[in-house]
């Protein structure tokens, strides 16, 4: 006996669950049921028992059922008992040869999978009794029977993808449809949908290429799911549609590619997905409903027939590319009730004119762009702001007026208006952006208003019409490239204001004769950013004379960024202007201080006519050199430690050099005193040391160390460097001495002595006296030499004489 008959019932359950579960592993299948039986036509069928234990479902075996016909019999019996056959069961005859199978009126359900891929079968009945058909249980199969029981409640996720199947009807007791449940059925021209589908779900007949009619029942309400489901019908070339007064809702993509020519969207339609009615080829008008309040992404994208759109009070916000590609739509209008406007929202469609809405105060990104049949636009004084893009490439636009109430131009908002010849621009925006008028070939004139302080990049590059440009006073930088490629334009005048113009501002521009750049102070040049190399703001190859004020050419000449002008002039100008002091960006030592404040490195301006005092501040052990006014000494014109260029009226270069304190020399000889001499640090000193009548040197000290050895012949001494405050002392001997009468050679005596007035003698023989006297004759000390060194303190600077037998030296302490 079978396992699966000893089980009890609730056993039962788990086994069924079991049999539906099939593996591959080496081309096998794992398969399992409790019984087969013969049916009248002796084919063999497969079953498993519900877990009722009264009721079967058909299996498969352990191949694929390859008969051509089958019919599965109401009831069968097994061990003596009769069971109902309620299912056909979980991939029974997937992928088998049978081309006619007959169903039971006892069937309820259809599980997944049960037919799937069997491309042979063609010809099935749907008996009166069948609740269920499962996810994929006919799909990629060649039935044609498309007529679906009265009493059918559910079909599943993918049923009937691919199905080859010639007509649909869907009974009215049909509840739920999966999604793609019908996609790709190639073969279906017409449908009706009954009320009690709400929600059809997503994908549900896409795909399918010959259903061209479609009636929705009153009922339903919803063609996808918010926010993301929809492409019900997509691919689908319906040509008419009846829709319920139920439906509010039609999802994404719902209808794209469909072959409509005019549609009405009923008034109870609340939502559109995006791209609703894309790529509708042959849909010339279309009127959105009144219950709407936005127009979303992409709606009739790709609609080249489009003539016509209503759209009705109420609509709030307008996608974006809501009509792209709508070449033959010219005129578009706008609700009044309209406030919000998203990217590219008639971009690239065929307008020729507009009129804004009151309530709408900008005009959205890409807005109009592409948009080659719009010749001339008035905007009106509602709207604050033209964001970016908006009418780039408007190839045809001549010309457009901009309200003075304007207050802000986006980024290439004109780019492309190559027919463009001239636009006034208001004077509430303070600056223009980047690309604003770019490649606006046709451009000839522009004027910009005061209140303009910046000009971004590429603002006018490429206009190469451009012969006069006026830029306002008010107007502070210039960017890179921002006139770059303007080949016509012969002059221009800068004002003082401008402190920054970046490098290669003027590349291109292979015209242009002059620029009268009416500012003495140099204007900041840094290097552009990206691709741009760092190069001066105009070719070198130019054929440009550069006007600048009276008393600032050189400095332009000498800087990497302007030097390069065919020609740097001077010009006066009635107008006060305002100069340029240089600074160096490091010192060493001290600060310079321009009217008492620190004078850090580059650029300081000061009015024309003023009064500049220059002073400096040395660090500790530092003083100051030199003050250098454009390269001139004028450290002897200082007064009180301060310059003056009085009533400026030119650029000028200010520098100052300071050194290192220098370390004091002290000088020691018998002359009645010290000299003190000032030697830069690490230096040297020279001197030649010159006895007096009757003396000559006895001892030179340096630091203390004897350096008598190292004089020159005319008795030349040079000290090493110097690194610290010094003391050089010499002693004399008295060359007159007697010493004939005593026993030893008193030429071989010394004396030094030191800082602190210790006297050091020696050379003199065991035994005999040394004395200290002061040029006045007192005793200042004495001594019995010890035949080493000897030694006399002396308590009192001044000049001494000290007494060897048979020598006198002269010393200075």
């Amino acid at each position: 006996m079978k396992l699966n008959q000893l089980l009890s019932a609730n056993l039962r359950a788990m086994a069924l669950g079991l049999s539906g579960i099939f593996a591959v592993a080496n081309g096998l299948m794992a398969f399992g049921y409790d019984f087969s039986a013969k049916n009248k036509l002796e084919v063999e069928i497969f079953y498993n028992i519900n877990p009722d234990g009264n009721t079967v479902t058909v299996t498969y075996g352990a191949e694929k059922y390859n008969a051509t016909s089958i019919e599965i019999p109401q009831t069968v019996s097994h061990d003596g008992k009769e069971y109902t056959v309620t299912a056909i069961g979980q991939r029974a005859f997937e992928n088998s040869f049978v081309r006619d199978i007959v169903l039971p009126n006892t069937i309820t359900e259809i599980q997944n999978y049960a037919f799937a891929a069997s491309k042979s079968l063609v010809n099935i009945n749907y008996p009166a009794s069948l609740k269920n058909i499962r996810r994929d249980a006919f799909s990629y199969t060649n039935i044609t029977n498309g007529i679906l029981p009265e009493g059918l409640e559910v079909v599943e996720e993918s049923a009937f993808y691919g199905a080859a199947m010639d007509s649909l009807y869907l009974p009215k007791t049909l509840i739920s449809i999966g999604k793609s449940s019908f996609e790709r059925c190639q073969n279906i021209s017409n449908l009706t949908i009954p009320g009690n589908l709400k929600i059809i779900s997503k994908s549900a007949f896409t795909g399918c290429t010959k259903l061209t009619s479609v009636t929705i029942e009153e009922g339903v309400e919803s063609l996808g799911v918010r926010p993301y489901d929809g492409t019900v019908f997509t691919g689908c070339p319906l040509k008419e549609i009846k829709f319920p007064s139920t439906l509010t809702y039609m999802g994404p993509s719902c209808f794209t590619g469909n072959k409509f020519t005019e549609l009405v969207l009923p008034d109870n339609i609340k939502e559109l997905g995006t791209s609703c009615f894309a790529n509708s080829s042959e849909l010339e008008s279309i009127v959105f409903s009144k219950s709407m309040t936005e127009l979303p992404n992409f709606v009739c994208e790709s609609c080249p027939k489009l003539i016509t759109v209503t759209i009705p009070e109420g609509i709030k916000k307008i996608g974006m590319n809501v009509f792209k590609g709508a070449s033959l739509l010219s005129h578009v209008n706008f609700p009044e009730s309209l406030t919000e406007i998203e990217t590219a929202a008639l971009g690239h469609i065929g307008i020729v004119d507009f009129t804004f809405p009151k309530n709408l105060t900008y005009i959205g990104s890409q807005m109009f762009e592409n948009c080659e049949n719009l010749t001339e636009l008035v905007i009106p004084s509602t709207i604050k702001e033209i964001k970016n893009s908006a009418f780039s490439r408007c190839s045809n636009l001549r010309k457009i007026t901009l309200p003075e109430e304007l207050e802000v131009l986006g980024n290439s908002a004109f780019q492309y208006c190559s027919s463009l010849t001239d636009v006034n621009i208001p004077a509430n925006i303070k600056e223009l952006p980047e690309s604003a008028f770019s490649d606006c070939s046709g451009l000839q004139k522009i004027v910009i208003p005061e209140g303009i302080t910046e000009i971004k990049r590429y603002a006018f590059m490429g206009c190469s019409s451009l012969t006069d440009i006026e830029l306002p006073k008010s107007l502070t930088m210039i960017r890179a490239t921002v006139i770059s490629g303007c080949k016509s334009l012969r002059n221009l005048i800068i004002h003082q204001n401008v402190s920054l113009i970046e490098q290669h501002a003027f590349d291109g521009c292979e015209a242009i004769e002059e620029i009268h750049l009416q500012r003495a102070v140099l204007p900041e040049s840094p290097m552009a950013q990206g691709w741009l190399v760092n190069r001066p703001v105009i070719n070198a190859d130019n054929n440009c004379t550069l006007y600048v004020p009276k008393g600032s050419v050189e400095s332009y000449q000498e800087s990497q960024y302007w030097n390069s002008f065919k020609n740097i002039v001077e010009e006066e100008y009635a107008e006060a202007l305002n100069y340029q002091l240089s600074f160096p960006y490091s010192l060493t030592g001290g600060q310079i201080l321009v009217n008492g404040e620190v004078a850090k490195g580059g650029i300081k301006e000061f009015e024309m006519g003023s009064d500049i005092v220059i002073s400096t501040t040395a660090k500790d052990g530092y003083h100051l050199r030199a003050l250098l006014v454009n390269g001139k000494d004028v450290t002897a014109e200082m007064e009180d430690g301060s310059y003056t260029i009085r009533n400026i009226d030119a650029n000028y270069t200010v520098d100052a050099e300071f050194a290192e304190n220098p370390f004091i020399l002290s000088l020691f000889m018998a002359n009645g005193g010290s000299l003190d001499v000032d030697v830069e640090k690490r230096g040297t000193f020279t001197c030649v040391i010159v006895p007096e009548e009757g003396w000559k040197i006895n001892t030179v000290t340096f630091n203390g160390s004897d350096v008598t050895s190292e004089l020159t012949e005319d008795n030349r001494y040079t000290t090493p460097a110097i690194t610290r405050n010094s003391v050089l002392r010499v002693t004399f001997e008295d060359m007159n001495s007697a010493i004939g009468s005593i026993d030893y050679d008193a030429t071989s005596v010394k004396v030094t002595v030191d800082n602190g007035g210790e006297v050091r003698i020696e050379g003199v023989e065991a035994g005999n006296p040394v004395r200290a006297y002061s040029v006045d004759g007192r005793l200042a000390g004495q001594v019995t030499s010890n035949g080493d060194v000897d030694v006399i303190n002396l308590s009192q600077h001044g000049i001494y004489l000290i007494q060897t037998p048979g020598k006198t030296f002269k010393i200075q302490y």
